[in-house]
């Protein structure tokens, strides 16, 4: 029933990452599910599977606040990355600032805004909205 190979969570917060992981397992939708503590580490990892179109992610859950490289400094790092593959990418944070989902929506990349907690449902929903 597997639907999405491989999935990045991004979040600096480890029990964040362990629930969502959890989640995500439990939908049995995901097969391989990497995570990393800030955006630095998951383009670093991008930037090593470039050129292999499988390694690539289908599907990626995106912090914004961040230390080392914020959700914002992600988007624009990957926005310079040449990948020819759609992936798409989730917010997934507590601001509920409009000027932040205004700013979100001025990336094509950016599947959807989605606010924490993020639970097996909105997980369902995300890859709902994919239409796999």
């Amino acid at each position: 029933m597997i639907k999405i190979n491989k999935a990045y969570i991004i979040d600096d917060d480890e029990i964040f990452l362990t629930l969502v992981e959890i989640h995500m397992k439990k939908s049995s939708l995901f097969g391989e599910i990497l995570t990393f503590e800030n955006g630095e580490d998951a383009i670093e990892q991008l930037l090593g599977v470039l050129e292999n179109t499988a390694e690539l992610p289908d599907f990626i859950l995106l912090d914004l606040n961040m230390p080392i490289m914020d959700g914002w400094q992600f988007l624009d790092a990957y926005m310079n990355l040449n990948i020819n593959k759609k992936i798409p990418i989730f917010i997934a944070t507590s601001s509920i600032d409009p000027r932040d989902v205004e700013k979100s929506k001025s990336y094509a990349v950016v599947e959807d805004y989605v606010l924490k907690p993020i639970t097996g449902q909105k997980i369902q929903d995300m890859v709902a909205k994919l239409n796999l």
